[in-house]
């Protein structure tokens, strides 16, 4: 008979050292020696006659990996201990997933990156129990596992030895202390409204929703595609709906203040793994190929040279913000969506003569016209 079962999405949290030495998953043998060293620090906080299975996925990764649409790490860890619950029922027992080779057995458990950007990483961990005491069981550790679950030295040892990272400190975390717990990291940095999106989407994913950013920045989650939606100006579009009550600001300083906002939204949803696209006004383009939002202006400006001329546009702070390409009759803005652009837009300039190429370190605009323009 096939007993019906409670899923308790948990994890191990440890604040380390930075380490360029970082392994972000654990073999098989070392998998199942971290959960045994986890399972007798869970098992201070669970009753003592409670039947159930621990499942410990060997991925070592900063939050962002786990708190991603669908909470796929988890999902992962579920369908790989299906077999075992069918095979041997729901009993005290531990289940480790390791990797064989650096391949761990499901994509959603394989880390997203080599390079830790945090001092916090986590492994995610599944507590099973009977359907009918599991609701009850994660209230509890809802309201306490935060304050008495913390990870001894055992667990901690094999981190250093295995994972190459020294922690400073260990703490077994329910999954919503996890999002809180990045809510209140993100907001000591000011960038709690962009947290929102994520939250939202972790949380509701199956609705569509409209967002209202700072910076006057505004996406859209569309549900029926599971996509961002972010909607793009470029600074023609920008200063059309803006210039009028903007009062002390320069345009180029208040559109570089969109332009922040636009890249740390980016910034946040990628690393959460959340799809996205670029919703564009009518007179702008995204070429994907390049990463760039191109934006084709008509002009009456007199070009004596028949060459083109070039023009980098720069905020102080962010760098590049686009590029105006002039020949005659015509002016083309080139806007980089991702990093990588830079180098394809630069292979492609680099084909082509150019009268001159002009670095002002700011953007260029017509004060009458409110346009960019080329130097």
């Amino acid at each position: 008979m096939h007993q019906k079962t409670h899923h308790i999405p948990i994890l191990a949290g440890f604040e380390i050292q930075p380490s360029p030495n970082y392994q972000p998953v654990l073999d098989r043998a070392v998998a199942q020696e971290m959960a045994q060293a986890l399972a007798a620090d869970l098992a201070k906080c669970l009753p003592e006659t409670l039947d159930g299975m621990l499942v410990v996925g060997g991925l070592v990764a900063e939050p962002a990996t786990l708190l991603r649409p669908g909470f796929g790490a988890w999902t992962a860890l579920s369908q790989l201990a299906k077999p075992v619950l069918t095979e041997q029922g729901l009993s005290t027992s531990i289940l480790a997933i390791g990797a064989h080779e650096g391949q761990m057995p499901d994509d959603r458990l394989q880390p997203q990156q080599t390079r830790l950007m945090g001092q916090f990483v986590v492994l995610p961990m599944l507590l099973i129990t009977d359907e009918d005491i599991g609701p009850d069981l994660e209230k509890k550790l809802e309201s306490e596992l935060f304050e008495s679950g913390s990870i001894n030295p055992p667990a901690r040892a094999l981190l250093a030895e295995h994972a190459g990272l020294d922690s400073v400190h260990g703490q077994l975390l329910t999954r919503n202390d996890l999002m809180a717990l990045q809510r209140v990291q993100l907001d000591s940095a000011g960038l709690s409204g962009f947290w929102e999106v994520v939250e939202t989407l972790l949380l509701d994913a199956g609705k569509s929703h409209d967002f209202s950013l700072p910076g006057d920045l505004s996406a859209h989650w569309q549900a029926a595609e599971k996509q961002l939606a972010i909607d793009f100006l470029t600074f023609n579009q920008w200063a059309a709906k803006h210039a009028q009550a903007i009062e002390q600001t320069p345009l180029d300083q208040a559109y570089g203040v969109w332009v922040r906002a636009y890249r740390t939204l980016l910034a946040v949803v990628e690393a959460h793994g959340v799809a996205w696209n670029l919703s564009l006004e009518a007179s702008a383009a995204f070429d994907e190929e390049r990463a760039c939002v191109i934006e084709s202006v008509p002009t009456a400006q007199e070009i004596i040279d028949e060459l083109a001329t070039l023009t980098e546009h720069a905020d102080p702070q962010l760098g590049l913000i686009a590029w105006t390409w002039t020949e005659p009759g015509r002016q083309i803005h080139l806007y980089p969506i991702e990093a990588r652009a830079i180098e394809a837009i630069k292979k492609d300039f680099a084909q082509h003569p150019l009268a001159s190429i002009a670095r002002p370190g700011k953007l260029c605009y017509n004060e009458a016209t409110l346009e960019l323009t080329g130097v």
